[in-house]
């Protein structure tokens, strides 16, 4: 149609896919964004009432806690507290979370996502992109940041979305990291050369490594062991990651909804070609097949065109099983191809 701005289009292979308003606006996507006020899912978000409290805050919350106006009061009242605080103290806090800004959004690389909240300096959410060659690989992890009056002397909190998946021996179920990177009993080594920026790097390279539990401590294999869990493979580690991206889709962080979708688009097809891969390395195993149909079923329903990884691994699977069953491979495949297609153009998935 004249004068209507064409459509962006991405292929794969010979297969063409529609940019759509979430693709639009994933392209345009900043590695660091601010917006107004941060989530109520936010880990931190109601912790940080007494933090104010013993601050000089008087509100009284006791009123207003079983009310719908809650959010709006936190949101709007106790979450500009940080801004209105004017002493020394709290200037000297305010300047130096706003460096902390000027590094991140000078220094993100495109892997990682940060956003952070005009009303609330003291939060920020960060996602950190798993990178290929890692059991990790393309997966998307969440962290929830709080920062004390008293940084950088007093170091940051950081709680791990872990969704209960046991990914790696430094991310714990219950959300908390162990982090050696600059500390020393708890504080920074050297406050003033520290920054989120650097945590947020060493939680991708060394954490979310491509060796997540070799070259641990006899400290940590004893703890394990204590813990009458076992060290995990890397096959483990990768299923695990890719249950923990069915969860991500499934439950999307408040503010990184487009930065969900539009990554799982984008990466579908290579998720899928690896996890092939993966089950090629793996033959014959029902629970990482289930996993895959799984995986497909997820990344059709958030707008990427995956059926072509479904037939082929069922036509693989059909000619692999055929002379078991007296038949003829060539024969097979055209078949099944066939019906295959039919059944994914009777049905939405």
């Amino acid at each position: 149609m004249e004068g209507k701005e064409d459509e962006a289009k991405t292929y794969f292979g010979d297969i063409e896919e529609i940019e759509d308003e979430i693709d639009k606006r994933f392209r345009k996507l900043k590695n660091f964004n601010k917006v107004e006020r941060p989530p109520v899912d936010h880990h931190y978000f109601f912790s940080s009432i007494k933090q104010s409290q013993q601050q000089g805050f008087r509100g009284d919350l006791s009123c207003i806690a079983q009310q719908s106006q809650r959010q709006r009061f936190l949101g709007e009242n106790l979450g500009s507290f940080l801004h209105k605080h004017k002493t020394r103290e709290g200037n000297r806090f305010g300047a130096r979370i706003r460096k902390e800004w000027e590094i991140l959004e000078a220094g993100l690389p495109d892997t990682i996502f940060v956003t952070v909240y005009d009303s609330r300096v003291d939060l920020m959410r960060a996602c950190i992109v798993g990178l290929e060659g890692t059991p990790y690989c393309y997966g998307l992890f969440f962290f929830d940041i709080q920062f004390p009056t008293g940084y950088p002397a007093k170091p940051h909190n950081i709680y791990y979305h872990s969704h209960d998946f046991d990914l790696s021996p430094d991310l714990h179920r219950d959300g908390s990291v162990s982090l050696k990177l600059g500390l020393v009993d708890g504080s920074w080594k050297n406050p003033e050369e520290s920054n989120i920026l650097q945590v947020l790097l060493w939680i991708q390279r060394a954490i979310l490594n491509s060796k997540p539990y070799i070259g641990r401590s006899l400290g940590f294999s004893l703890r394990k062991c204590q813990d009458n869990s076992s060290l995990k493979t890397e096959k483990e580690v990768f299923i695990l990651s890719c249950k923990n991206v069915l969860h991500t889709l499934r439950y999307q962080p408040r503010d990184f909804e487009v930065l969900v979708r539009g990554h799982f688009r984008k990466w579908a097809h290579r998720i899928l070609l690896i996890y092939k891969d993966q089950m090629q390395v793996h033959p014959h195993n029902e629970a990482m097949e289930q996993l895959f149909y799984k995986l497909v079923e997820a990344f059709e329903a958030n707008g990427a065109y995956c059926q072509h990884h479904y037939i082929n691994q069922m036509v693989n699977k059909a000619i692999n099983k055929a002379p078991e069953n007296g038949q003829d491979k060539q024969q097979v495949a055209p078949s099944l191809v066939g019906k295959l297609k039919d059944l994914f153009d009777s049905f939405e998935i």
